[in-house]
């Protein structure tokens, strides 16, 4: 199983392929190592906080609850107020993408994935949704929908490590092992601590 993330403005999950993939992405259930983790969301949220109007501000103050509860694991409650996010802001889409990392966490994928969706109805290049959709699709065996789901991930953030990983390990799976060892390489190359995980798979690697 890949490991999720989070983030403020998007508590981002990361899923993984395989006992490889863990180390990729990852601090499990709250946190984001790419996508990332509370910092990286706080920075996120900082964006839903600039509107003026009251249902915003409520929406951000809220979110940032909900964050709290889901880095110290209090998922029931995070779920609560990423509920409370989307109502006061329905279009929050750090709120949908928190609700969905939630629920991919607690393995409820189905839930998860609606709520990805939506949040890309919101924002179509948000990578961390795209990111675990590709992990969501992976996990169903869906392999050409995870591979659709990871190149847009890199499109939108070419500089995210984890997509390129994950889609390395997966060409590779499929017998496109020169395309999937450059995806592994890029990965590599964004992020050298990737590369104790690629050599454990026998991926040759600089």
């Amino acid at each position: 199983m890949r490991v999720t993330r989070s983030e403020r403005g998007s508590t981002r999950t990361r899923l993984a392929i395989g006992a490889a993939v863990i180390l990729v992405v990852a601090i499990a259930v709250a946190a984001i190592v790419a996508s990332k983790s509370s910092s990286n969301s706080k920075t996120k949220s900082t964006t839903t906080t600039s509107a003026p109007t009251t249902g915003k501000k409520a929406a951000a103050a809220l979110l940032d609850k909900g964050l709290a509860a889901l880095n110290s694991g209090n998922l029931g409650t995070a779920k609560d107020l990423f509920a409370q996010v989307i109502k006061a802001d329905p279009q929050n889409k750090y709120g949908y993408y928190n609700l969905g990392l939630v629920y991919q966490t607690q393995g409820q994928n189905r839930s998860a994935n609606v709520q990805y969706h939506v949040a890309l109805t919101i924002d179509p290049t948000y990578e961390p949704a795209l990111y675990n959709l590709g992990i969501l699709r992976t996990a169903a065996g869906d392999t050409a929908g995870a591979i659709g789901y990871y190149q847009q991930a890199i499109a939108s953030n070419p500089n995210d490590a984890n997509p390129h990983f994950n889609l390395g390990l997966i060409l590779r799976k499929t017998g496109k092992v020169a395309e999937g060892n450059a995806e592994v390489q890029a990965a590599v190359t964004l992020k050298p601590s990737l590369a104790t995980a690629a050599k454990a798979q026998g991926i040759p690697v600089k």
